[in-house]
């Protein structure tokens, strides 16, 4: 069965999306919508999509459509992802989920009363060493995860297209965007506990001088900046376990862009960079090291996912009951960012 699929948003993750879908021949798409008509109209020749909308409302009412991509900025995930759900059409949604966690129980809710599927676009679950590490957990290789770290960050990554720097459009800055993904990551890999407490803070340092002396600054945006450059936290979970989160678009760090994760559990530990599994064995220390990983393109390995699931072939790996929980951290660190005490995450 071929999925008719649908595009609302028609900006950048949109085109890296369509390039993957174009090679994958269990989608057919039909239909994209984005307010600027302009567009989505260059993206639907681009493409070789058929038909194009400037109002999502048309599309769904003229299209027989299986499953939507929302690709829109943050502000506008909540509203065509309900609509959507209640006119029984599958929703892939790029993350974050939402604005904040208000929103993202909406969308939970309604998903709950839908007969059809929201999964939202986390895609780094979908990575062969995030693969690795979750299977080494479930077959018990880890033991109780009672301590993860996740930190990802960025010397010069202020994204200055479009409005990620813009609160009111975006919800957040470097904590929302990429902060986003090793939160979800971190969580899953540990066995998704539910938050309970967080405290936090964020910082805006760096991206919003003018004075033009960093490299990958753009002024006249940065007289803008009203978001984070800089995040970090400490979270924990009903099942007694910790999380500590680093995140950054612009920081005076080493390495261009930085991604680690670890986890320590009573019967081993791992890291995904380097990829390896410490545990003990025979009275030995022991460092397992998966060795020749593929290495697939994680965008498209989600999408196919997606597809798989709406045929029936596979579990949502990404439910929204799960990314609600990284949205309750996500407002947690940022209100005790305001506050300078800890949030407890309802």
């Amino acid at each position: 069965m071929t999925v008719k699929l649908g595009f609302i948003g028609t900006g950048g993750i949109a085109n890296h999306h369509m390039k993957n879908i174009s090679e994958n021949k269990g989608f057919k798409v039909v239909a994209a919508c984005d307010l600027m008509a302009d567009r989505v109209k260059t993206f639907a020749e681009k493409w070789g999509i058929p038909h194009h909308y400037s109002d999502m409302d048309k599309m769904f009412a003229g299209e027989r459509l299986d499953a939507i991509m929302v690709c829109t900025p943050n502000y506008a995930h909540k509203e065509p992802t309900i609509k959507a759900l209640k006119a029984g059409i599958h929703v892939y949604c790029e993350k974050p989920m939402a604005m904040n966690v208000a929103e993202a129980e909406e969308m939970t809710a309604a998903a709950k009363k839908s007969k059809a599927i929201l999964t939202i676009g986390h895609h780094m679950r979908f990575k062969p060493a995030s693969q690795f590490v979750h299977k080494a957990r479930l077959a018990g290789d880890l033991g109780e995860i009672y301590f993860g770290r996740v930190c990802y960050h960025r010397r010069g990554g202020v994204p200055w297209w479009g409005a990620f720097h813009i609160k009111d459009k975006s919800g957040g800055g470097a904590l929302i965007d990429i902060g986003v993904h090793i939160i979800d990551l971190g969580l899953w890999l540990m066995g998704s506990p539910n938050p309970v407490q967080v405290f936090g803070a964020t910082y805006a340092k760096l991206a919003k001088r003018t004075d033009g002396q960093r490299p990958n600054q753009d002024p006249k945006r940065a007289a803008e900046f009203d978001v984070d450059d800089f995040a970090t936290a400490y979270v924990k979970m009903d099942n007694g376990a910790t999380m500590a989160i680093e995140c950054s678009w612009a920081a005076n760090v080493g390495p261009k862009e930085k991604q680690a994760m670890e986890f320590y559990g009573d019967q081993g530990g791992a890291t995904l960079d380097p990829l390896a599994v410490y545990t003990h064995r025979h009275g030995q220390y022991v460092d397992i090291a998966p060795q020749h990983l593929p290495n697939p393109q994680p965008h498209g390995e989600a999408t196919e996912h997606f597809r798989r699931v709406i045929l029936g072939e596979a579990e949502n790996l990404v439910r929204p009951e799960q990314t609600l929980n990284v949205q309750k951290i996500l407002d947690g660190i940022y209100q005790s960012s305001m506050t300078g005490e800890p949030i407890v995450c309802g």
